[in-house]
């Protein structure tokens, strides 16, 4: 007995050790187990035969382990939360490396060595006078010329894109498709699906298969295969892809897949400039060649002299796997009269609309003439020596002649004029070989397939940078379009980050539904308006459309487009929302329950947020919806506008959670009434979905807490009525800014409200806020407008400047509130023609870990340049951080380039540059980055200084072609997020031609970029049961980031074809800064196993494509993928 009585006691105790080492494995290794019990989960949906209860059984134990894992993470974490992210070394390296090969040519040394001599060059105005050797070419060796007809149709410049094709585009295609058909050695190129996708639908059954043929038959080549030219210096990443996915993809839904597989080239004459990532994203789709044109002229000197047009473009100095073959066209223009050769006074006299009694005129004498068999040889020789001249340019035995211009060919006369006097001209000029020339009509692909037959391509230069900043003349910089027209950049930028949450959202949802067998034809009824959204997204990229350089009624059109655009996508994702977390949405337009927390009554309006009614709603308060559009967990700050201050909040847990009430402004001094603000710190899970509710009581000891009020430049009998709240709030005055802090760092102001000093326990630096203004030179040919920045001379403050320029505005002191919360504080004020909002967050009392937005200062301005005329506004930060004269600005936001100050030969406009997502100044010490949530011009003339235009309003017209200023000027939001990060090793080199984010700065612009969507309940009778939470994936690496999510329709029926397009951007890491607080992620070289990522759906395959999903690399045998850094890389996934 007793000895049984022991091994019952031995029993019990080892299960009593195994329980708590369960346990504490269970902590310790949560996310472990978690794998494990999804992996459990997967193989018990495989089987399909469980029983439905065990399945829910599972998910909620997932859920309840993960609610483990999160209190064990929020309860030994500390403050900082620096352990939180695991960082593996091996990623490191990349950004030390250099591109030390002397050989190749780093466009930031180009910069640096031009003299940017401007020296007259006789009929080639930026060159020289071009000679070639009497025997370069002969009978034995003939030069080969490959003239390209095409014709650039802008989708909205002067007209807008439906004027322009009821006017002109549809007739292009009309006669092109025509002419081609007419004569099999006739090609000709396009260029914008936009249009194309237009035609098709109005063109005739004979029109389209004779056009199919031509395509089939390389007659009719499609190059790019974009919906649009896009600009490459404001338009973002994301935007850049999918506009290029919908255009091809639409050839392969409304042609055939072949169509859209045989888009090798890419084709940019207008961008003005060129970005690195166009040859990152182009070498995606599989597109082996491209062509730029607005390039500096003294850079085409240079390039031309060196025989360096035509190169291998690397878009990272450091990645040599992914090249480009680059030409870059050498002259002013793409027109006729700039591209035969250097003399474009001859070119003109060959570009046949120009003949007598048409639309168009030589500016040079004299005028062209129609080719007869009694001056073909007088005009054969002469053109000949012209391509002869251009060849020499040029390192191969092939030439490339484009002929077009804008909108040509729009007639059968146009079109029959210009193919068959170039065909007198190519049969004469073929038959005599004394000319040493072979001419033919080609597409841009035949041109270059015949370099690359002829030629070994590593015998062409290596180049790595970009071409920014643009100037097609004297002084003549096009950086003014890097800021014009801010609001619709901004209007962009919102709806890219909704589009793409969206996407995200409504794929989620589809393949939930599909997993569970569920009912998906209530979300497929609004697929085809989500394509719509994608489309006027992708119009927008347009180089006249994000640019801010069309005419007014077009940026009119534009912004309808993308108003509506923004409706779309809300409501779509208030119906992907209702589906996840009630199992069931409508049919019907609006979603039932839930709708998006924001609201943009027109284009040329602020965005809103909308009202709750608490004090109306029902008895278990207001339930809300958070969801986070990122792959990685997300602690941050929101906030919604509530019609009562007495009000608490309970989590997806149903346990309250500290929060803060504060009034709404209508201005600095006055409220709205019954109008509060109430704001709470969250804990998101990846890419997903979080519900809160939000109590009304008059006693419950949760309510969120009232912040201080404090007014400086106001007496107390001064202090305006009614902010009390009935003494809810402390309203009080003071003689000076009170520093306010959270639990990272504080920050000081000076006497203006201005951020004046930055102070945490690593790093302090003066952080000088201020807003200063350029005045633009009004009289001369050079002048400032859409598209050119061209100031009078240095920037002065703002209040100097209404006293010295006499401008309207006052230069007293105005109010500054100062509001001191527990989760927010922040300090607004204003100047003359802007109002500024210093704003700084503490969610560390949630969970006693610092979220990201923590970490950084945030930077609302309100700008109204509307009483200025020629004049710019810019904010400038002045920190002692002794930058020199470099600084960092991203490429569409997908890497870093270095730029050099270069005041001893540049003017003061050559020297700003686009700023699409941030920039950053940087020392031995520290590092300071300024993101931005909308694309402007940036820069820094001082060391230790970063300025952004943050608005223009311009009187008079550029003469780049646009005819207007810029005068259409709205009230314009922008946000900052500023960020100090103390350097805690020295090993990158700041010789460096490239520039990496540290992990901190990384996550903050991606958050930035993407921001949290929050949605409202639209009914007080909600579904009686609602889930608390949708957490459909584990978190992706730190430098992974989902570029889209992108579900796949049916072109027959547009149905979800059960397949996503699941696009991936890695980053470089720049490990020499601290890591960052209140994110748990790893960075790492470790690869993304699919079947244990997504926890809601199955992938039955996993497909490496090109970006657009369209060419197959190969079929993963274990959905495993892995990404080196700066990739981005597509993956069909078919979910089951």
């Amino acid at each position: 007995m007793m000895k049984l009585r022991r091994q019952i006691i031995i029993v019990l105790t080892l299960i009593c050790i195994l329980s708590f080492t369960g346990l504490f494995f269970l902590y310790r290794d949560s996310e472990q187990r978690r794998s494990k019990i999804i992996d459990k989960f997967h193989k018990q949906i495989i089987r399909t035969k469980i029983a439905r209860e065990e399945v829910e059984s599972d998910i909620q134990l997932i859920k309840q382990i993960d609610d483990v894992a999160k209190n064990d993470f929020f309860t030994n974490a500390t403050n900082k939360g620096n352990e939180l992210i695991k960082l593996d070394n091996s990623v490191c390296e990349f950004s030390k490396m250099r591109d030390d090969n002397k050989d190749h040519i780093s466009m930031v040394d180009v910069y640096k060595d031009l003299s940017f001599a401007n020296i007259d060059g006789g009929v080639w105005k930026q060159g020289w006078e071009v000679t070639y050797p009497s025997n370069q070419w002969s009978a034995q060796r003939r030069l080969r010329v490959f003239i390209v007809p095409h014709s650039h149709n802008d989708p909205g410049w002067l007209k807008t894109v439906d004027q322009y094709f009821d006017q002109q585009s549809r007739h292009i295609l009309d006669s092109v498709v025509s002419a081609l058909n007419d004569n099999p050695l006739r090609r000709f190129i396009w260029a914008e699906i936009s249009f194309f996708s237009m035609w098709w639908d109005q063109a005739s059954e004979t029109q389209r298969q004779q056009c199919k043929r031509l395509i089939h038959i390389g007659q009719l080549e499609i190059v790019t295969g974009g919906w649009v030219m896009n600009d490459e210096a404001n338009t973002h990443l994301f935007a850049i892809v999918d506009q290029i996915i919908e255009g091809q993809r639409w050839l392969a839904d409304h042609l055939d897949l072949e169509v859209a597989q045989s888009v090798r080239s890419g084709w940019a004459i207008d961008p003005f400039g060129h970005s690195s990532t166009m040859a990152a994203v182009l070498s995606g789709f599989k597109i082996e060649n491209m062509l730029i044109q607005r390039t500096h002229y003294s850079v085409k000197k240079k390039f031309s002299r060196e025989k360096l047009l035509e190169f291998t473009w690397f878009p990272v100095a450091t990645r040599h796997d992914s090249p480009i073959f680059a030409h870059m066209m050498p002259f002013y223009s793409y027109d006729i009269p700039h591209t035969c050769g250097p003399d474009p006074a001859i070119c003109c006299q060959f570009d046949f609309a120009r003949l007598p009694g048409g639309r168009y005129r030589c500016p040079w004498p004299p005028q062209p003439v129609a080719i007869t068999s009694s001056n073909v040889a007088e005009r054969a020789a002469k053109l000949t020596d012209q391509y002869l001249k251009k060849a020499t340019l040029y390192r191969t035995d092939n030439l490339l002649i484009p002929l077009g211009d804008d909108f040509r060919y729009d007639s059968t006369e146009e079109t029959s004029a210009q193919f068959e006097n170039y065909e007198r001209l190519i049969k004469y000029i073929n038959s005599h070989s004394e000319l040493g020339v072979q001419v033919q009509f080609a597409t841009l692909s035949e041109y270059f397939n015949a370099v690359r037959k002829t030629s070994d391509m590593n015998e062409f230069p290596v180049v790595h940078g970009d071409f920014y900043t643009y100037c097609d003349r004297n002084e003549d910089y096009w950086s003014g379009y890097f800021t014009s027209r801010p609001l619709y950049k901004q209007l962009d930028r919102l709806v890219e980050d909704r589009l793409r949450s969206c996407e995200i959202l409504t794929s989620l949802a589809l393949a939930t539904a599909t997993h569970a067998k569920g009912p998906r034809e209530q979300l497929e009824s609004h697929l085809e308006a989500l394509r719509g959204a994608r489309r006027s997204l992708a119009l927008f990229q347009h180089h006249d459309g994000i640019t801010g350089t069309s005419r007014d009624p077009v940026v009119v059109d534009y912004g309808m487009r993308l108003v509506k655009a923004l409706e779309v996508v809300h409501r779509l994702m208030g119906h992907a929302v209702e589906f996840l977390l009630t199992g069931s949405t409508g049919s019907d337009e609006e979603p039932h329950w839930f709708s998006v927390d924001e609201i943009r009554k027109n284009h040329d309006s602020i965005s809103e947020n909308r009202l709750i009614d608490i004090v109306s709603s029902s008895k278990r308060g207001a339930t809300v919806v958070v969801y986070n559009p990122v792959a990685q967990d997300r602690r941050t700050v929101v906030s919604f506008h509530v019609s009562s201050s007495q009000v608490a909040v309970r989590d997806q847990t149903g346990q309250y959670i500290p929060s803060q009430i504060e009034p709404v402004w209508k201005s600095l001094t006055s409220t709205i009434f019954a109008r509060y603000r109430l704001s709470f710190a969250v804990h998101l899970p990846p890419l997903g979905v979080s519900r809160f509710n939000i109590i009304h009581s008059d006693d419950n000891p949760y309510l969120a807490a009232p912040v201080k009020i404090v007014f400086i430049n106001m007496k107390n009998d001064d202090l305006p009525n009614g902010v009390t709240d009935g003494g809810k709030f402390k309203v009080e005055s003071a003689n000076a800014v009170p520093p306010i802090k959270n639990s990272q760092f504080v920050v000081n102001f000076d006497e203006f409200g201005r951020l004046s000093s930055y102070r945490s326990d690593a790093v302090s630096m003066a952080t000088q806020l201020d807003y200063v203004m350029y005045r633009t030179i009004t009289r001369g040919p050079d002048k400032s407008g859409a598209y050119l920045f061209i100031p009078d001379g240095e920037a002065l403050p703002v209040l100097e400047a209404v006293r010295s320029w006499r401008l309207s505005g006052s230069v007293e002191k105005q109010p500054i509130r100062v509001i001191i919360g527990k989760v927010i504080s922040e300090v607004s004020s204003s100047i003359p023609f802007v109002q500024y909002t210093t704003r700084i967050y503490d969610s560390s009392m949630y969970s006693n870990i610092a979220g990201h937005l923590d970490d950084v200062i945030e930077l609302d301005n309100i700008v109204d340049v509307r009483p200025l005329d020629n004049h710019e506004l810019v904010m400038r930060v002045s920190t002692d951080v002794e930058s020199g004269s470099t600084f960092y600005t991203d490429l569409n936001g997908y890497s870093l380039q270095r730029r050099n100050i270069l005041h001893d030969k540049l003017p003061i406009q050559a020297n700003f540059y686009p700023m699409p997502t941030r920039a950053h100044i940087e020392d031995d010490n520290s590092r300071f980055t300024l993101h931005s949530q909308q694309s402007l011009g940036c820069s820094s003339l001082k060391s230790g200084q970063l300025e952004v235009v943050l608005d223009r309003r311009i009187g008079q017209d550029d003469r780049r072609g646009m005819e207007q200023g810029l005068r259409d000027n709205k009230l314009t939001p922008s946000r900052f997020w500023l960020q100090v990060e103390p350097r805690i090793s020295k090993s990158s080199s700041t010789n460096n031609p490239h520039g990496y984010s540290s992990v901190r700065a990384l996550l903050a612009n991606r958050f930035l970029q993407s921001s949290v969507v929050r949605f409202m309940t639209s009914s007080n009778e909600l579904p009686e049961h609602i889930e608390p939470e949708f957490a459909p994936t584990l978190a992706l690496p730190c430098d992974y980031h989902v570029l889209n999510m992108r579900s796949i329709l049916k072109p027959a029926d547009n149905r979800f074809s059960d397949e996503l397009l699941f696009i991936l951007h890695r980053s470089g890491i720049d490990c020499d800064f601290p890591p960052p607080t209140g994110v748990k992620c790893s960075v790492g070289s470790q690869n993304i196993d699919l079947d244990n990522l997504f926890l809601r759906f199955l992938i039955k395959q996993t497909t490496a494509t090109d970006l657009s999903g369209l060419r197959t690399h190969e079929i993963l045998t274990n959905n495993e993928l892995n990404l080196k850094q700066s990739d981005i890389r597509t993956f069909k996934l078919v979910v089951q």
